[in-house]
């Protein structure tokens, strides 16, 4: 199977650009985490970081769930990004037995070990911050994954503040046979 077996960014933040995406998010994990983000305000476009309450999330999907900081290496937009793990559900650092670091909160995507290699996850949550859209992507486990086989899903939901670039990522992990 071709890791990049399906990639979906929203086409925009209206409604029925979000409800088709939705409609594309194949895993019920992700999907309380989408429905948590939509319930979000969204006056100026995009929740906010500080709108977020990781208390009020849902329990399903606490454990699969990263928060992720957008550094701007530029002044502003499409310049390129750099991302932080300020969070990570304890289902993610389970799941990454025998890399380094296991926990990578605190660490930046670049400095973090990736069985699939770092380009992929750091163009995946890059392109939704520059974009500001919510992205969904299904791969293939990677055949030296020591315990998972199958199809794992990631998403990512932005999050800025009163239209300015977006300043983090809600993200989420799951997984199917």
């Amino acid at each position: 199977m071709d890791l990049g077996v399906e990639d979906v960014v929203a086409e925009g933040l209206g409604a029925e650009a979000l409800q088709r995406f939705r409609a594309q998010v194949r895993s019920d994990v992700l999907l309380a985490l989408l429905d948590y983000w939509l319930t979000l305000d969204r006056e100026a476009g995009l929740p906010a970081p500080e709108d977020v309450d990781v208390l009020q999330m849902p329990r399903r999907a606490l454990a699969n769930c990263m928060l992720i900081d957008v550094d701007w290496l530029g002044a502003r937009p499409p310049e390129p990004v750099r991302l932080r793990f300020r969070l990570m559900g304890t289902a993610v650092v389970a799941n990454r037995v025998g890399l380094a670091p296991v926990d990578p909160t605190g660490r930046y995507l670049d400095e973090v070990e990736f069985r699939e290699g770092s380009a992929r996850p750091l163009r995946f949550y890059g392109l939704a911050a520059t974009l500001g859209r919510p992205r969904f992507q299904r791969l293939a486990y990677s055949r030296d994954h020591p315990r998972s086989t199958g199809i794992y899903h990631r998403l990512a939901l932005p999050l800025a503040a009163n239209g300015k670039p977006v300043s983090r990522l809600i993200a989420g992990f799951g997984r199917s046979a």
